[in-house]
């Protein structure tokens, strides 16, 4: 199968998950910085995965896999913050939707390297869950891009990023166990993983749109 299909095949969930989300922005961002974004948390996976091989290798798998959440979430940053100081950005939701934004592009190209691997068919898998928790981990920081421009709160990003790469660290951890003989209780937690990332998805998206005013400006953010 050509990597061009496999890239289609990965980009299919990408778009219905960000039409998904983004349909709560009243006032929808340019293409042009989406589509940078999406990019740029594509080739975050890139010093993403040799950081990872690296720790692996001088540390041993349990070290890297410990640190997994902390490297992918802080490259899935680096890449929505491009446009942290873009006049765009001119409203709470924004660092929600640049944030899913860069979690699909690091999805995306995620998904393609595990499809070349191990087969088309893991789209099935990776599409609904894996890259939807992608976006949930990312929004804890996409969150704190909020705060931190409109209530020009501090240390909320930091907050933001061990929230999100603890998330990250739990959902790796139950969904590898479950695949252990005897473990299959886990999915219990991991299906309660889910529903909290879910509900923290859906309080972050309320308070974002509680502090739109009436002429679509944005006033002082407020804690959710």
């Amino acid at each position: 199968m050509s990597i061009l299909v496999l890239f289609a095949l990965a980009l299919a969930p990408a778009l219905f998950w960000f039409w998904f989300f983004a349909r709560q922005d009243k006032r929808p961002e340019p293409a042009g910085l989406l589509l940078r974004v999406f990019f740029w948390g594509m080739l975050m996976l890139i010093p993403s995965s040799l950081l990872e091989q690296g720790i692996e290798s001088l540390f041993g798998t349990t070290a890297m896999f410990a640190l997994v959440g902390l490297i992918e979430e802080g490259f899935k940053f680096l890449a929505a913050s491009s446009i942290a100081r873009n006049r765009h950005f001119d409203e709470p939701v924004d660092g929600l939707i640049y944030a899913t934004a860069s979690a699909l592009g690091f999805a995306t190209l995620e998904n393609v390297g595990y499809m070349l691997s191990g087969g088309a068919a893991l789209i099935l898998i990776r599409g609904p869950i894996s890259t939807l928790g992608h976006i949930l981990f990312s929004l804890t920081w996409g969150y704190a891009m909020s705060l931190r421009r409109f209530r020009n709160a501090h240390n909320v990003l930091r907050r933001g990023w061990l929230l999100g790469a603890f998330l990250h660290t739990a959902f790796n951890a139950i969904l590898l166990s479950t695949g252990v003989v005897g473990l299959e209780w886990l999915l219990i937690p991991f299906v309660g993983i889910m529903v909290l990332m879910l509900q923290l998805a859906r309080r972050y998206y309320a308070s974002a749109a509680r502090n739109l005013e009436d002429t679509g400006q944005p006033k002082v953010l407020e804690k959710a």
